[in-house]
């Protein structure tokens, strides 16, 4: 869904803006990429945003009846150890054999939706989505506005020849051994393996 939503608004974006070029220029033109790193980090904000929350939404009733195991298992748990205080308590509280007070998770969602009907298993799912929209955006509008602006000044330096290495180098003039530095004016000797 995010990379169909992404895929989608950069096209529209695209469009918007060799439709703009064309009316400025009076005629038609090449294809027009969307290369802004703002304009890249806000689309893939918006995509992830509305793929997040639709996520959320559609997982809110198995994440609503996860929390109800985890806190019946909590409940559970701090009954026991309370039980395993008093001795009384303790003798009169077994279970038959073969019952458990575990609770599975298709007998929790009949009886969630039995009692709170289908609300019930949609209960926080506006939360958990707003939560998630936010979260989704920023993360991942901040990753591809970075990856975008790292790659623009890659692009940047490589064309300007700062770091790029000449193809065909002479190695032969490079000196690397064991000496003084070279900031010390003299001549560093070379290796063996430079040889």
């Amino acid at each position: 869904m995010f990379e169909h939503l992404k895929g989608w608004f950069l096209e529209r974006r695209r469009r918007k803006k060799l439709r703009l070029r064309d009316n400025e220029e009076g005629g038609e033109g090449d294809k027009v990429k969307v290369d802004g790193i703002f304009e890249r980090a806000r689309i893939t904000a918006l995509s992830a945003a509305l793929a997040g929350t639709g996520a959320a939404w559609i997982t809110t009733p198995i994440d609503v009846v996860k929390t109800r195991i985890m806190l019946a298992a909590g409940e559970e748990a701090k009954n026991r150890d309370s039980n395993a205080n008093s001795l009384h308590n303790h003798a009169t509280s077994r279970t038959t054999p073969g019952t458990t007070s575990r609770q599975t998770a298709l007998f929790l969602t009949k009886q969630i939706l039995k009692t709170e009907g289908i609300q019930g298993m949609f209960r926080g799912a506006l939360l958990r989505s707003l939560w998630t929209a936010f979260g989704s955006g920023l993360y991942l509008g901040c990753y591809e506005g970075g990856r975008h602006y790292l790659e623009d000044r890659r692009r940047d330096r490589d064309e300007g020849g700062d770091v790029v290495m000449e193809r065909e180098r002479d190695w032969k003039g490079v000196k690397v051994g064991i000496g003084k530095s070279r900031s010390q004016g003299d001549v560093v000797r070379k290796s063996a393996w430079q040889d």
